[in-house]
């Protein structure tokens, strides 16, 4: 504003337009420039290292993985988060055994003393990452953001004889959506009033350990967790077009609208699950807070690409420009919910879809 013009106007009248809250659904200003923090340049230079070679797919367990957690975890310690881990640390450890390869039980010996392992695989240190900004009212409880960083390692070589499953979209995306998210809460002067939880999860692709770890021993207690937010292949329109994403459960509970509303301002499309043959609520992070009475449900967009779980998941096929737009129609949509504008609730008795979810195409033309 013009500072001229601003003292051309009586303080209590400056004091009464700084405390009228945005007509409708309209984001406060505070939100836009939170918001425009996140950028598709900063999405794709970390996803860049997230989904590169170097990390050789981020097996559980793996060195690649280890590295990948550590780089989260200098990201959440720049922004000046919460350490949500063990002790003073970002990394929750996780227990995980390594299953006993298939080549070196062919190699074993069919009978006679060797014929049966002498020792168990050792067991292989992995860890959630998790940080934490606390709000301004703990009496308002906390919301979570997930999204798992593991992916399937080194496997099948393709027609091109690659190895390596980058996991770039599967879940990249998500990942390096969280952190967007956490720079866009960390850079705002007026902290939201409930806490909110960033977690990046290990072994999603190994039956949800990560996950099922952290609401067994949460670091905001679950009673006072609102909802968790996954996200989860996030970075491809494949399908649906741009400009849109959809949420899972959208029928079971209030989440999905809520964000519906911050995807208006960001030029967004938010919509309920197209896929119900697929049954994606089932499918990811999100089911183990609901396994635990929590509300949580999955954003994505072009999931069925026909890279899924192939090597071909590369970094130099995601959206960024469009994968900005998305993550910034979440931020707005949370935001409703962080500065207890809006509460997701259940629509019914229970977290459990009582059929799949219909099957519902986009409304509308995608926005410009």
């Amino acid at each position: 504003m013009n500072r001229l013009r601003l003292l051309a106007f009586p303080a209590s009248a400056v004091l009464l337009i700084i405390a009228q809250p945005p007509a409708g659904d309209e984001p406060r200003d505070a939100d836009k420039a939170a918001a425009a923090t996140i950028k598709a340049a900063d999405l794709k230079k970390d996803l860049s290292y997230i989904a590169s070679d170097e990390l050789e797919g981020r097996a559980t367990g793996s060195q690649g993985q280890w590295l990948a957690g550590e780089f989260l975890a200098k990201r959440f310690e720049e922004l000046k988060l919460e350490k949500g881990g063990d002790g003073d640390s970002y990394h929750q450890k996780v227990d995980f055994t390594p299953r006993k390869k298939k080549k070196d039980a062919d190699d074993a010996p069919a009978s006679g003393p060797a014929a049966k392992p002498t020792t168990k695989p050792a067991p292989v240190e992995v860890s959630n990452v998790v940080g934490i900004l606390r709000g301004t009212d703990a009496s308002l409880g906390a919301i979570v953001f997930s999204a798992h960083y593991d992916h399937l390692g080194r496997g099948r070589a393709d027609e091109k004889g690659d190895t390596i499953y980058n996991g770039a979209d599967d879940d990249g995306s998500g990942t390096v959506s969280v952190l967007a998210l956490a720079k866009a809460y960390s850079s705002r002067r007026d902290k939201p009033k409930r806490t909110i939880v960033f977690a990046c999860f290990t072994g999603e692709e190994i039956g949800g350990l990560g996950s099922k770890a952290y609401v067994t021993t949460p670091k905001v207690p679950l009673e006072k967790t609102l909802c968790d937010i996954n996200l989860e292949m996030m970075g491809r329109s494949f399908g649906i077009g741009e400009k849109r994403a959809w949420v899972t459960g959208w029928d079971v509970t209030t989440l999905g609208p809520i964000l519906a509303k911050g995807g208006k301002a960001a030029g967004i499309e938010i919509y309920p699950d197209p896929y119900p043959e697929q049954m994606y609520y089932y499918r990811s992070d999100n089911m183990a807070f609901v396994s635990k009475n929590v509300i949580g449900q999955t954003v994505s967009a072009g999931s069925n690409h026909p890279q899924y779980h192939k090597p071909s998941d590369e970094v130099g096929l995601i959206e960024f420009d469009n994968l900005e737009a998305i993550v910034r129609a979440v931020y707005f949509g949370s935001a409703r919910i962080a500065d207890g504008q809006d509460e997701p609730k259940l629509t019914g008795d229970s977290l459990e879809l009582k059929a799949a979810p219909r099957k519902k195409k986009p409304e509308s033309a995608p926005a410009k």
